[in-house]
């Protein structure tokens, strides 16, 4: 699938009618399942009014389309529309690089979101006003960070890490913060398990000051697995989190790449971009595009290389918030490992790239073992409203 160039707004219509039938078709499928998620009856019960989540927006929507007699199966339908729409609609500001981006993330997604649903659309949210931040549609920002917010207020959860970032991006003299920052991050990366167990004596008093989106009650039962303490049992996270080698070396590979050829691929493209606005006649619209696809590229790596490290530290904790806070970050790692696929398959030619290719499709391989695997161990099936 080849997406146009984004300059026009002939262009920009003819990126959205390629990409229409799998927007409308994910939005079928998704919003028309049933019992596929181990929280779906609890949304089922949130749309049909029976229940509250205790998140406004969350709530007002499902009252909304209830006191509009609309079915609850459009409740459903339109979370999952905007859950793909906002995928798509982020990549967008790499377009080139559109189709690895959006099958990894899909892939990444479409288990995850059916067992959480609110929070995958807070996610969704999240993405969209990253959109607008990198386009400097400032106002739109706060519109739909706010709607985030009262979406799942775990999401306030994702704002330092994008202010840091953009501060290291506004004010990097001569690459400073990503000439060392992905050197930085890989050596973290190494010794996180180190300072996993550093931390993991005050975690527990830490997270006890913090509301991150659940009440008090849901924190003690549903989300701090108890299990190895009381019947030392394995948590789920971490069975999720140790499971194979084959997941063990996957995850490596993944993480290292997306730490050292994402940031030495990001500092060469910022020394281009400084050689083209050298350049007087190069054209403004041009400068512009880079200069959003340079903060696209920069912020989401390294959203994707502190979710890395997070999630690095998180099995010793063996709670479960912790894990689903991780998502607001690790998701940009496809983001990232998609523009990296498509860079060193598609873009670099020449025999001392072929390293580089074969890296790239053995990670894909690896990772479409893994999808199939972990999407074929669930107990959901593939179960319609139709078939129920």
């Amino acid at each position: 699938m080849r997406i146009p160039v984004l300059f026009n707004k002939k262009n920009n219509r003819l990126y959205w009618l390629s990409v229409l039938f799998p927007i409308i078709l994910y939005s079928f499928m998704e919003g028309t399942r049933w019992k596929r998620g181990v929280d779906y009856m609890y949304n089922f019960r949130i749309a049909n009014i029976i229940v509250k989540s205790h998140d406004f927006l969350y709530d007002t929507y499902a009252l909304l389309l209830n006191k509009m007699g609309i079915s609850w199966i459009f409740f459903f339908v339109t979370i999952s529309f905007l859950l793909i729409w906002s995928i798509i609609l982020y990549a967008k500001l790499y377009h080139k690089a559109f189709l690895p981006m959006t099958i990894l993330v899909y892939a990444f997604t479409m288990q995850q979101s059916e067992n959480l649903m609110r929070q995958y659309t807070a996610i969704s949210l999240v993405l969209i006003a990253l959109y607008f931040f990198h386009r400097r549609g400032y106002f739109y920002v706060v519109i739909f960070s706010f709607f985030a917010y009262f979406t799942h207020s775990s999401s306030l959860f994702v704002i330092p890490f994008v202010l840091v970032a953009f501060f290291c991006l506004k004010y990097n003299h001569k690459y400073i913060f990503i000439k060392y920052f992905y050197v930085f991050f890989f050596v973290l990366y190494m010794i996180a398990p180190f300072l996993s167990n550093l931390l993991a004596n005050h975690i527990a008093e830490v997270f006890s000051y913090m509301n991150v989106g659940m009440s008090a009650k849901y924190l003690d039962s549903e989300y701090v697995d108890k299990a190895i303490d009381i019947t030392g049992k394995t948590t789920a996270f971490k069975a999720y989190a140790t499971d194979s080698i084959l997941d063990y070396i996957r995850s490596n590979i993944r993480n290292s790449v997306v730490i050292l050829l994402g940031g030495y691929f990001l500092t060469k493209r910022l020394a281009v971009f400084d050689v083209i606005k050298k350049v007087r006649k190069s054209n403004n619209l041009l400068l512009e595009k880079y200069k959003e696809q340079n903060s696209f590229m920069y912020i989401s790596w390294f959203l994707a290389c502190c979710g890395i490290i997070y999630l690095r530290i998180l099995p010793d904790f063996d709670m479960e918030v912790m894990y689903r806070l991780s998502l607001y970050l690790y998701i940009f790692v496809y983001y990232i490992e998609g523009v990296l696929v498509y860079i060193y398959i598609k873009k670099r030619k020449g025999r001392k790239y072929i390293y580089f290719k074969l890296l790239m499709i053995l990670l894909i391989i690896i990772e479409c073992i893994w999808v199939f695997k972990w999407n074929n161990g669930a107990t959901c099936g593939l179960k319609f409203i139709w078939l129920k």
